[in-house]
């Protein structure tokens, strides 16, 4: 366990990410059932991690979660249920934001607007090779969610398009892709799975021992992935929260 009583405490952590240089660990905290989540911030001082803090972007109105870093650790994508210039005042469902990482600490957080976000519940954002990928329950299934990637491009972001290699008719949600790019990981509660929900630590052999809750798709070209195999049978798992 990592920073026991401090960073990993009683309530939900989950959702950590690392900047480049190792130094910064973000995450998100959450009473049960993921309810008044919060971002919070921790940096290693000589060698060990500082008391987790709120982030100072954060508003206790409103509920930040899911942050990720940028590649190169200058931006931080998130998700939030907070008002947006571009959407109505009434909505409440989490959209994905972007803050800029600056020499004071954050500046001032960014919705990604109507190319990437909808009316529907947005959920962990992952940057993958100039493009985001998330997942949304947009799809017209009430409450089950699919993969979509958004391109970016001079003029700002592209339509969110449906990763249909990867989307089932079951719930698919919080992609990772390995350091080499060539593996996604992510939850799926799909026939075969152990748990509904769950997903374990996983790597580019998927050895066996692992459990069937996790899943993988190779890429077979810049931009696409292959058809899913799903890792040997056995071993236990860990919830996302």
């Amino acid at each position: 366990m990592i920073g026991e009583g401090t960073l990993s405490t009683a309530a939900n952590e989950y959702n950590p990410s690392l900047s480049p240089d190792g130094r910064t660990l973000v995450f998100a905290r959450s009473e049960p059932e993921f309810r008044n989540a919060r971002i919070l911030v921790s940096h290693l001082r000589d060698g060990r991690w500082s008391p987790a803090q709120p982030i100072a972007f954060t508003d206790e109105r409103y509920s930040d979660t899911d942050p990720t870093f940028s590649p190169d650790g200058n931006t931080l994508y998130f998700i939030s249920n907070r008002p947006a210039l571009d959407r109505d005042s009434a909505r409440t469902d989490l959209d994905i934001w972007r803050v800029p990482r600056v020499q004071e600490g954050w500046g001032t957080p960014e919705h990604l607007g109507a190319a990437v976000n909808s009316r529907a519940q947005e959920l962990g954002p992952t940057w993958h090779d100039g493009s985001l990928y998330f997942a949304s329950s947009r799809g017209g299934r009430a409450r089950m969610l699919d993969i979509y990637r958004s391109r970016e491009g001079a003029t700002g972001f592209g339509a969110a398009e449906a990763l249909d290699e990867v989307n089932t008719e079951a719930s698919d949600s919080d992609p990772e892709f390995s350091r080499d790019g060539r593996t996604l990981l992510f939850w799926s509660d799909r026939a075969g799975a152990a748990a509904r929900q769950t997903c374990t630590r996983a790597d580019a052999r998927l050895r066996a021992g692992q459990p069937p809750g996790c899943w993988r798709a190779r890429s077979t070209r810049r931009g696409s992935t292959s058809r899913l195999r799903s890792p040997p049978t056995g071993g236990g798992s860990t919830s996302r929260a």
